[in-house]
């Protein structure tokens, strides 16, 4: 990576960061992968009640202190299951290493919570609206360590742009636990309940 960064935690409604971390959600995704913005809302006002301890919205930002990157995980979705929903990068900071230290990021504070396996949800590229995207994505994944779950049952997730669902697939990255030891049905428990 060119340049250093550090990682904060939005854990309050109030927080200088959220808004810009909201604004690079609604322009990193497909309208078809976003969650409603008042789910990020009533994430953080339930961490502010003292819940969803492992619920968490993580900024990354620049020396400048200008944001760079996003992510949006559950270090313990269930017990040994951590989830990565959501992982972005500004468009004008790409290509300079960010989005791999985010996930390193992520997956260190995932481990250090006793997650033992990383799970995240991909679109099918071919039943994609944006393939490039999808491939893109699971690319990256894969160079992180993650492999498709080919014998997991496939699932729809609900498209909050239209009525309707999105196939989805799941990836996995063993952080300690090999994938036989979790199961198809259990992967498909972490990922009901959504972000």
């Amino acid at each position: 990576m060119n340049n250093p960064m550090r990682f904060v935690e939005i854990t309050d409604t109030n927080d200088d960061l959220l808004l810009p971390w909201l604004d690079l959600y609604e322009i990193s995704f497909p309208p078809e992968e976003k969650v409603l913005i008042s789910g990020f809302l009533a994430l953080l006002k339930a961490k502010m009640r003292g819940e969803r301890e492992h619920s968490h919205m993580l900024a990354a930002v620049d020396e400048a202190g200008r944001l760079v990157g996003l992510a949006r995980f559950d270090s313990l979705r269930e017990p040994g299951v951590a989830y990565l929903w959501y992982l972005a990068v500004s468009p004008d900071a790409r290509g300079k290493g960010f989005g791999g230290a985010i996930h390193d990021e992520v997956l260190r504070r995932c481990r250090e919570a006793g997650a033992r396996a990383a799970v995240m949800e991909v679109e099918i590229p071919e039943e994609s609206s944006d393939a490039e995207f999808a491939r893109s994505r699971i690319e990256f994944y894969r160079r992180h360590g993650a492999t498709i779950v080919r014998d997991a049952p496939g699932y729809r997730v609900p498209n909050l742009a239209e009525a309707g669902t999105i196939p989805m697939k799941l990836m996995w990255l063993s952080l300690t636990t090999p994938l036989q030891e979790l199961g198809g049905d259990r992967l498909r428990r972490c990922v009901e309940a959504g972000p």
